[in-house]
């Protein structure tokens, strides 16, 4: 679902096009809307699979951000593991709201950068190896 309303309501051109991967609507809605005020479509995804699915279609895009913790067969490091064998220049943003301790303890993905969110500030991994 394209969610670009509040970009086109305001006589913008977008900047280009990021697909949003999240279970959570809530969550799901609060980033589209950010990415919108920065002037960028944002495509909606809730799950791996249906993220996979809409790459897949040939739509443009600039950036996948995505959840890692998400239900299906698919959750963020799949969806990203598979992603960069398919699609090696298409970046990945992968988020969860888990501390960076416990995402430093979990898997890689190479090529993918990695935001986990603290109770005070977000920090960043580049993900370069496994």
């Amino acid at each position: 679902m394209l969610s670009s309303t509040s970009i086109w309501q305001r006589g913008h051109v977008a900047k280009g096009t990021i697909l949003v991967v999240e279970d959570d609507p809530v969550v799901r809605a609060v980033a589209s809307g950010l990415l919108e005020d920065f002037r960028y479509s944002a495509l909606e995804a809730v799950s791996g699979r249906e993220a996979l699915d809409l790459v897949e279609s040939g739509q443009r895009l600039e950036l996948v951000f995505t959840d890692v913790i998400m239900p299906g067969d698919l959750d963020g490091i799949d969806l990203a593991r598979e992603l960069k064998s398919r699609h090696r220049k298409l970046p990945v943003l992968l988020a969860s709201g888990y501390t960076a301790q416990h995402m430093a303890e979990g898997e890689r993905v190479e090529g993918c950068l990695c935001c986990a969110s603290r109770t005070t500030r977000p920090s960043f991994r580049w993900q370069s190896g496994w």
